[in-house]
């Protein structure tokens, strides 16, 4: 696909539309010229791209884009609803089409389907190599190799280890932890949320701590929006979770009378939250209700928002359930 994309050219010919006035007709002509390029560059793309890689190509020309204008200042611009700031008008226009994005959805569906099918759970494989993995990740300069070990080794949400997230060393195998989002959507804040709790970790807390200090320090994101954290790193910090961490969690199917693991080649950074809660409990809590110590230990306040970190269970705990 790098053969393909045309970035460089992409952004030439963006800059070299200029806006002849300020009245509507100027800004209605303008727009009209931005338009017609990126209708023109999607055609391109389209006639030479699968969907899957057509929609990626798309996230870098905007990115490029947010990039390049990020400062300038500009008289037509458009409310980025990535980022809730404003943007080169390009944003609006460079996208996918409405059929596209709904058949993109429905394709994904059907791929996850593949491995989701029937009576199915996700297995987490070899959980003290993936320990291990995530532990040597703590001595990485790169800044989404040190978020994907925090991610699994503390259970926190990404825009949590990249912003909003502090840790205190409390003993050795915990900390101090605030800095917790979604407490309204986790139904905590009506429930007096705690925004300072102790937490378990799965590698040495004064690691865990220097770790986090030196993402502040690489990349720091204080004067940016939540919503532009996510759009900053998450594609980074996604391709760095499947490059580390792919392999370590599989599909367990239900078919002709026994259960298959299959590869699951989705692995996304939300998962770790799930693994973390396995793994946790399993090592270092023991608590007996799974649910119990979800709650307590995500920030969430009932049963039915942790209902989703059950679909997975520790690969030892399910080869005793079907051997049984």
């Amino acid at each position: 696909m790098t053969t393909i994309v045309r970035i460089p050219e992409f952004l030439t010919a963006l800059n070299s539309i200029k806006l002849c006035g300020h009245d509507k007709q100027d800004i209605k002509l303008y727009r009209e010229h931005v338009n017609s390029l990126c209708k023109k560059e999607i055609n391109y793309l389209r006639s030479n791209l699968s969907l899957t890689s057509l929609r990626s190509a798309i996230t870098q020309y905007r990115n490029a884009i947010r990039k390049s204008f990020d400062n300038n200042v500009l008289n037509v611009s458009y409310k980025d609803k990535s980022t809730s700031k404003p943007t080169h008008v390009a944003i609006k226009y460079l996208s996918l089409s409405k059929q596209e994005k709904n058949n993109y959805c429905k394709k994904e569906i059907e791929r996850k389907n593949k491995y989701l099918s029937g009576d199915a759970r996700l297995i987490i494989c070899n959980h003290d190599k993936l320990i291990d993995k995530a532990t040597t990740l703590l001595n990485s300069e790169s800044v989404y190799d040190l978020a994907t070990a925090l991610l699994l080794l503390t259970g926190r949400r990404a825009t949590e280890i990249m912003k909003t997230a502090s840790f205190q060393v409390f003993d050795e195998n915990h900390v101090l932890f605030s800095g917790q989002l979604k407490n309204e959507k986790c139904g905590v804040k009506a429930h007096n949320a705690r925004d300072n709790f102790i937490i378990p970790v799965l590698a040495n807390s004064q690691k865990i701590v220097d770790a986090l200090n030196k993402i502040r320090r690489l990349k720091p994101l204080d004067d940016k929006t939540e919503k532009e954290v996510n759009a900053l790193t998450s594609n980074a910090l996604g391709k760095a979770v499947k490059r580390n961490l792919l392999g370590f969690l599989k599909a367990a199917v239900y078919q002709d009378n026994g259960y298959i693991l299959r590869n699951y080649d989705f692995l996304e950074p939300k998962n770790l939250r799930s693994m973390y809660v396995h793994i946790a409990n399993e090592e270092l809590t023991k608590f007996p209700v799974l649910h119990s110590f979800a709650i307590d230990v995500l920030g969430h306040s009932n049963n039915q928002s942790v209902d989703n970190y059950m679909e997975f269970e520790l690969e030892s705990n399910f080869l005793k359930k079907i051997q049984h």
